[in-house]
């Protein structure tokens, strides 16, 4: 039966980042955005479509199993491979001090982007993180990700959580009508020229 789950998990995988996808694009490509600064939001919005396009297309094909089996080559080939826990801690330190230090940094840019906007940032790098944890390929995060809860592949279960989040977000953005991505609150001091 959790082999049937995970399918079906599979495919909403699937199909969400499909929906997603086009939701962007929707945004992107709305009617209203025909001012003279519309170009420069939809290139935004098309950007980060083209991020959720190959977010899913790693987790609909496992493109990271293959990266991570050209890295385990090259490292039997040039003789590194059994220090590799080494470089994947180094690489796991790495990214989480990079997540660290962008989100210290982008504290001020956030707090003057509108909440429904970053809603789908923080969706946006949730998705990011579990496809580099994923890739990381350490055993910790193997097992993790490869836990059963009621029946269902742990890492499935988040990263569908995080489409539904995205799902979710972009409903809200959609209904609210269009803000332009990245634009300031109402009632900002931060005026951007």
């Amino acid at each position: 039966m959790s082999v049937n789950a995970n399918i079906i998990i599979l495919w909403l995988i699937g199909f969400g980042y499909l929906l997603i996808t086009l939701m962007f694009f929707s945004i992107a490509f709305k009617p209203d955005m025909l001012s003279d600064d519309a170009l420069k939001y939809r290139v935004k919005w098309c950007f980060l479509t083209i991020i959720i396009i190959l977010i899913g297309l790693n987790s609909i094909f496992d493109l990271h199993k293959y990266l991570t089996g050209l890295i385990r080559e090259y490292a039997h080939e040039e003789g590194w491979y059994q220090h590799r826990r080494q470089h994947q801690m180094v690489f796991l330190a790495g990214i989480i001090s990079l997540g660290i230090i962008i989100s210290l940094k982008s504290n001020l840019m956030l707090s003057v982007i509108s909440i429904e906007n970053r809603r789908l940032l923080y969706g946006i790098v949730f998705l990011g993180i579990i496809t580099i944890f994923d890739l990381i390929s350490f055993h910790p995060v193997d097992a993790l990700f490869k836990k059963k809860i009621f029946g269902l592949n742990v890492r499935f279960s988040i990263e569908l959580l995080g489409i539904i989040w995205m799902i979710f977000s972009l409903i809200i953005k959609i209904t609210q009508g269009t803000k332009k991505p990245f634009s300031p609150k109402r009632n900002s001091r931060i005026r951007f020229v």
